[in-house]
């Protein structure tokens, strides 16, 4: 990912849904690094203020505030802001175990460690890469 920066708001053991939650600022021109998909997760953005231009299954829409879209498990997707605002989303993932592996090359960069609250500037695309099945 470029552009962006998380924070961890709920981890897979404080939860019986086992889910990760983080409130991602997406900043102008912020995109996931490629076209993606999880063969066994649920993503879902909830986007809190701006708006999300959103890519699934081959078909590009806009989220715009207090708007929801589920990731489905296999579905390809991608996303990116292209608008002329930051965008802040609640992004859920189920089940959430991998999360913290996915950002932790960041934060470990940093000497940070993974717990709630924490404010993260994604640097790292090696989960994230187009093609990339790995989550």
């Amino acid at each position: 990912m470029t552009g962006e920066r998380v924070t961890i708001l709920e981890l897979p053991h404080q939860n019986p849904e086992r889910r990760a939650v983080a409130e991602l600022l997406a900043l102008v021109g912020a995109r996931v690094v490629g076209e993606h998909r999880h063969p066994a997760l649920v993503e879902r953005f909830t986007v809190l203020e701006g708006e999300l231009t959103m890519k699934r299954g081959g078909q590009t829409s806009t989220l715009r505030e207090e708007e929801t879209a589920t990731i489905e498990p296999n579905v390809w997707h991608d996303w990116w802001n292209a608008s002329d605002r930051d965008a802040r989303v609640r992004v859920e993932v189920t089940p959430g175990e991998r999360f913290g592996p996915m950002i932790e090359p960041c934060m470990a960069s940093r000497g940070l460690g993974i717990p709630t609250g924490r404010v993260c500037r994604i640097c790292c695309s090696s989960h994230w890469s187009h093609g990339s099945s790995a989550m």
